[in-house]
């Protein structure tokens, strides 16, 4: 860890986030994933695609979002028109780009895995997102770390996860949720 990191990490309170996937639909178990993050002390909230429908977006409302489309969105319009009534977001595009607290974000959906791998090979990102293979993986690749967060919804291969994040540290713990 260099000066810099070390500096942020002890002058600043922990910065967290949660990072989801492929909801599908599963209204229940985004309801206690976010409130599990909540309580964990997660201020943003980054989903890498698969929402399903837009009646799940009244449940993102308290947080600051960032959220991409997912390869099989039912009515991604709809889902569009529900986050710009509830101003979190103008558009659901397929990836984007942010920073936070000085670090650098991608976020996709994971059915573009030439992206991910263009992005992490480019070290110009500290964090990459991504979901759609449904499985949890954490791998670092040069500098950038690349989280695929599990899925919420959809077929069973794991249980059902997200990931909460200490920007600050680097932990990242996965959080499971029932069913």
């Amino acid at each position: 860890m260099d000066f810099d990191a070390r500096t942020r990490m002890f002058s600043q309170p922990p910065v967290k986030i949660g990072v989801v996937a492929d909801t599908y639909d599963n209204r229940e178990g985004l309801r206690q994933l976010l409130d599990r993050f909540l309580v964990s002390g997660a201020r943003w909230l980054f989903h890498c695609g698969g929402l399903g429908s837009a009646n799940l977006v009244e449940l993102l409302k308290p947080w600051q979002v960032y959220i991409v489309a997912g390869e099989k969105e039912r009515n991604r319009q709809a889902i569009e028109v529900a986050l710009q009534k509830a101003r979190l977001q103008a558009t659901l595009p397929t990836s984007l780009t942010t920073t936070i607290e000085g670090l650098r974000i991608g976020l996709c959906r994971g059915d573009d895995m030439p992206l991910v791998n263009r992005w992490a090979k480019s070290g110009e990102f500290d964090y990459i997102f991504y979901g759609h293979s449904l499985r949890r993986s954490d791998n670092l690749v040069g500098k950038t770390r690349v989280i695929n967060p599990g899925a919420l919804g959809g077929p069973r291969y794991q249980s059902r996860s997200g990931c909460l994040l200490d920007l600050a540290s680097g932990e990242a713990k996965q959080i499971e949720v029932a069913g």
